[in-house]
């Protein structure tokens, strides 16, 4: 039903303008007017807004809860996330819609984040997604106040700094509501049957999405769902491991011990990360094979994240 929507709206557009230039016509007044009202302090708030959306800080916060405060939490934000990221990347790729960037005078900002094509907003989706899973998952009024403004924030942030086309995070929006439940459904489905039917068969169209669009880039966003949906199946079936007892520790004790298993946490997950593609980089340049290695190593490093980490602290008693 998402693709069909955007099958639609991509397919009005080649109809009604038999170029790209028609949407971009009708949308260029929004970017335009956003450009028209940037001052230093608008440029502070919303490349704050673009900046809570990007990889670092989502891993950093998805880290802790998933590792330190709420496993269960932890886990379908994480499912969210890699399934949302993957949906985007497919659909980008597939359109190959162009950004906005450099068109009709407008002078679009934090251009090196801006990577791929334009449709829809992966940071729109992404911030949707994250507090939608938020919302769902924690229940609290003050965070539904909170996850409309950081998310209405994000997707003024992409026009704003004039990266993305209105309709791109229109889809952006829709998207990380709609998918963000449905994953969400399925894990917690999975959870209760102690089956893992449904997560592996999820699997099977963004498969066959990497061999359609033969993309680089698309095959590492697959690899992020791919990851996750093995670590998970490691971790349920083989780890089991809990977040840390507050009931036994006092406030001291739980930041100190949260601390150390955060920092092994996230060092170890940096050394999975860079480590193979140092050792690679040389395979990289001689051979056509990057895809597959690309492959491998982010869906390792997502695995280290969802079960090898926790395996570790485990074991190491932290």
């Amino acid at each position: 039903m998402l693709f069909k929507y955007a099958f639609i709206i991509y397919k009005r557009k080649v109809i009604c303008m038999n170029n790209i230039k028609y949407f971009e016509n009708i949308q260029l007044p929004i970017l335009l007017f956003f450009q028209s009202i940037r001052n230093p302090i608008l440029n502070f708030i919303f490349l704050f807004f673009t900046i809570s959306t990007e990889a670092p800080i989502v891993v950093i916060i998805t880290s802790i809860i998933y590792w330190c405060i709420d496993k269960r939490a932890g886990q379908r934000m994480l499912y969210s996330l890699t399934g949302n990221i993957a949906l985007n990347g497919a659909i980008k790729d597939y359109f190959k819609i162009e950004r906005p960037i450099g068109k009709y005078g407008l002078k679009s900002m934090r251009v090196e984040t801006a990577t791929g094509y334009s449709f829809p907003s992966g940071h729109t989706q992404t911030a949707t997604t994250f507090w939608t899973s938020i919302v769902i998952l924690f229940k609290k009024k003050w965070l539904k106040i909170l996850a409309v403004l950081m998310v209405t924030g994000a997707g003024l942030s992409r026009l704003y700094l004039a990266v993305h086309w209105p309709l791109d995070v229109i889809l952006g929006f829709i998207l990380g509501i709609l998918f963000t439940i449905f994953l969400i459904k399925i894990l917690d489905r999975a959870e209760i049957s102690g089956k893992y039917t449904e997560m592996f068969l999820l699997l099977i169209p963004f498969a066959i999405m990497a061999i359609i669009l033969k993309s680089n880039e698309y095959v590492k966003f697959f690899a992020l769902i791919f990851g996750f949906t093995v670590g998970y199946f490691l971790e349920k079936e083989y780890i089991s491991f809990d977040t840390i007892n507050i009931k036994n520790l006092n406030k001291k004790e739980i930041i100190i011990k949260s601390s150390i298993r955060f920092i092994v946490g996230i060092l170890s997950l940096a050394l999975v990360y860079i480590v193979p593609k140092f050792i690679l980089y040389n395979i990289y340049l001689k051979n056509n094979i990057s895809m597959i290695i690309d492959f491998c190593r982010y869906s390792f490093v997502v695995i280290w994240g969802v079960a090898g980490a926790p395996y570790v602290f485990k074991k190491l008693n932290i």
